[in-house]
């Protein structure tokens, strides 16, 4: 006890008086109110809730214009006949409708929604990074390569809405049970 009380003089005399009582008093308020920084999503990064209809259109326009490229070759646009312009515009229609679904905010926004998000992008990210590994383990030539690179875009959107609608369901029907 000796010893603490001499450091504690110490750094009185050199830092001022009270230097440790104001030093563990900022640590208190930091450490108090820190966390909740760390554990709430913050909604601010999210579109607005009309995105999310935007986004479901700009991917059903995507669905029947790679179905009609895919299953015959009628399209004689210029767009249809450059395979690298078609790649961009369908991808670039695909991401974006599913990157305005998956981050729209929801009609009411509470913690436990953001919650529910931050878990499901969690999971999301985990489940597409082992897939990836995975099929890298099993590719066998650069084409495969090539093609789980342009896979791996979509694929955690996909499983990040696929859990956060899961749960939202799961979250709802057990708000509709407590109540009967």
């Amino acid at each position: 006890m000796k010893g603490f009380n001499e450091c504690r003089n110490y750094l009185d005399k050199t830092f001022g008086n009270n230097f440790l009582s104001k030093t563990f008093d900022i640590c208190k308020v930091y450490f108090t109110f820190g966390k909740l920084n760390f554990t709430i999503m913050k909604t601010r990064f999210l579109f607005p809730y009309w995105c999310k209809y935007l986004g479901v259109v700009l991917f059903v326009i995507h669905v029947p214009i790679v179905l009609l490229k895919k299953s015959s070759d009628t399209l004689h646009s210029d767009i249809a006949q450059n395979p690298h312009l078609y790649l961009i515009l369908t991808t670039l229609l695909m991401l974006t409708g599913l990157v305005l679904f998956a981050f729209s905010k929801e009609r009411i926004e509470d913690e436990q929604i953001a919650q529910l998000r931050m878990d499901s992008l969690q999971w999301a990210v985990y489940s597409s990074y082992i897939l990836l590994i995975l099929s890298l383990a099993i590719a066998s030539n650069k084409a495969d390569l090539e093609d789980l690179v342009h896979m791996h875009v979509w694929v955690p959107l996909f499983i990040f809405i696929i859990l956060f609608r899961w749960k939202m369901f799961r979250n709802n029907r057990l708000i509709k049970d407590d109540a009967l």
